[in-house]
């Protein structure tokens, strides 16, 4: 009788771990792989992106300045439609 007992207690705590312990535990591993997973895709972005949009945020800022500098130039207020007149 107690082998029988003993046999029907283990099949329940089997069955009750694998029907809610085990989900919860993929669940949570799951969780942590895409957590790292973004963590990893954040630093690539950090390392890589960043840098070169950062080195073309600067070019398009010189390439402003250059216009705006060569517009005032060939107005009537730069120096050198002055010197012409």
């Amino acid at each position: 009788m107690n082998l029988l007992l003993g046999g029907l207690i283990t099949l329940v705590v089997t069955a009750l771990v694998q029907i809610f312990v085990i989900p919860r535990v993929q669940r949570y591993n799951r969780r942590v792989e895409r957590w790292e997973k973004e963590i990893t895709e954040l630093a690539n972005l950090l390392e890589e992106d960043l840098p070169r949009a950062l080195k073309t945020l600067s070019y398009a800022v010189i390439s402003l300045d250059v216009n705006r500098t060569l517009k005032k130039e060939w107005t009537a207020e730069g120096p050198m439609l002055r010197s012409l007149s």
